[in-house]
């Protein structure tokens, strides 16, 4: 299978599900499963191929029918493993999954969020903004390096 890159799936935020540009991702990159919508989200796995698309209403979450209004808002990449996910093999802004938290830093810069520290001095989670996007990043604990990196646009990110 092709390896597919960021800025590939980046020009489609804001788009509909059921966009052209939407659609023609879905039919160059067959191997997915589109998820029921569940409380407005509705997800498109993209399991062998190392990520996963949220198309959320703009207006957030909602109970009622969002068919019509849900966006792309989230780009979910993994890690080898993480969630039966291949790993994703082109992340975006010079990052890695084998990047430690510290070389992060280095990369990125001063988190602007985070989540608690545990008694060893370290968060969980953290979040940045680069090049337009939010990317929030999710640790493995034991090593300080990334399970899971979520991608949004800043203007559309939750």
């Amino acid at each position: 299978m092709t390896a597919i890159h960021f800025e590939e799936i980046r020009p489609l935020f804001g788009l509909h599900i059921e966009a052209p540009e939407v659609l023609a991702l879905l039919e160059e990159y067959p191997d997915h499963r589109i998820t029921k919508p569940s409380d407005g989200d509705q997800y498109v796995l993209f399991r062998s191929l190392g990520f996963d698309l949220l198309f959320r209403p703009r207006a957030g979450l909602s109970g009622s029918r969002t068919k019509n209004s849900r966006v792309l808002t989230c780009i979910f990449l993994y890690r080898e493993g993480k969630d039966r996910h291949r790993e994703f093999v082109h992340p975006p802004f010079g990052i890695a999954f084998s990047d430690h938290r510290d070389v992060l830093l280095t990369k990125l810069g001063k988190p602007f969020a985070a989540s608690d520290y545990d008694e060893c001095g370290l968060p969980g989670w953290e979040k940045w903004n680069c090049d337009g996007c939010t990317v929030h990043t999710m640790y493995d604990r034991a090593t300080m390096t990334t399970q899971v990196f979520s991608i949004g646009r800043a203007d559309l990110s939750l």
